[in-house]
């Protein structure tokens, strides 16, 4: 089955990850043969009889398509803890932690 994976951000999962890990999962997509195009927008989905046929890209570009699948992301809802003293990422808010859990309040673990 061939893959098409879009992504309106420069990279995948890039405000997730950042840029080094976010080229490190665009270089395994490429490598898997998943046609990966980034820096796209979805315009619209075309049916036909009532099931999806095409995905119209914002520019004009269409492609085909048997079965789509929507990740709109999410948001982390953190904004709580901003005056707790626990470090929240500037990008998306995500609560920083290092590599054995910890964040930056002593005796406060992050779980994944």
């Amino acid at each position: 089955m061939s893959v098409v994976l879009l992504d309106v951000q420069p990279l995948p999962l890039v405000r997730a990850v950042g840029l080094e890990a976010g080229r490190i999962c665009a270089a395994l997509q490429r490598q898997a043969g998943t046609d990966l195009r980034v820096g796209v927008e979805v315009e619209a989905l075309e049916s036909h009889r009532g099931h999806v046929a095409a995905v119209a890209l914002r520019g004009g570009t269409t492609l085909a398509a048997d079965l789509v699948v929507v990740d709109r992301g999410a948001q982390p809802a953190t904004r709580w803890l901003i005056d707790s003293g626990i470090m929240l990422h500037p990008n998306d808010g995500g609560i920083v932690c290092g590599p054995d859990l910890r964040t930056s309040v002593p005796d406060v673990l992050c779980m994944r």
